[in-house]
């Protein structure tokens, strides 16, 4: 991989979802050159082939979640590290079918009173609309925390 050789390139973040391209790149860079998962739902098998993270889109509604999760993998604590991505599957899933522009959407809601939430809505079907008063958790404990936990 031609980025594992540029001195000031300490990693990359791979999203591409296709497991062969994934460990190929695991398997052809350094030691010392750093793969990120970039797709929260593959996260396991990447650190499986020698991925050592994730940029995470989940981390934002689930920060303390996805960081255990990630933790576990890294530890070799595979069933307990299962546990946490089968529960949480589905959002994870979402995000790839919605992209980062749902966690925009509710970065925006946060800000917004329930009637304007509507408006924000337009396009995202029943099942992926979010209001003023869906949870979302984070840090703080107030549910409404985004701040980003290095995992």
């Amino acid at each position: 991989m031609r980025l594992a050789k540029i001195k000031n390139v300490a990693g990359v973040k791979e999203a591409s979802g296709n497991m062969s391209q994934i460990a190929e790149v695991c398997a052809s860079v350094p030691e010392n050159f750093l793969v990120f998962s970039g797709d929260d739902a593959i996260t396991l098998p990447v650190i499986s082939l020698g991925g050592v993270g994730i940029i995470s889109v989940a981390s934002n509604e689930i920060p303390a979640e996805m960081a255990e999760m990630t933790r576990l993998a890294l530890a070799g604590e595979c069933q307990a590290a299962r546990r946490i991505q089968n529960k949480f599957v589905a959002l994870m899933q979402r995000h790839v079918r919605l992209g980062t522009g749902r966690e925009k959407h509710l970065v925006k809601l946060l800000f917004t009173t329930a009637g304007e939430s509507a408006a924000l809505n337009e396009g995202l079907d029943g099942g992926d609309a979010v209001t003023a008063s869906t949870p979302v958790t984070g840090e703080s404990g107030t549910g409404r925390g985004f701040g980003r936990k290095p995992l």
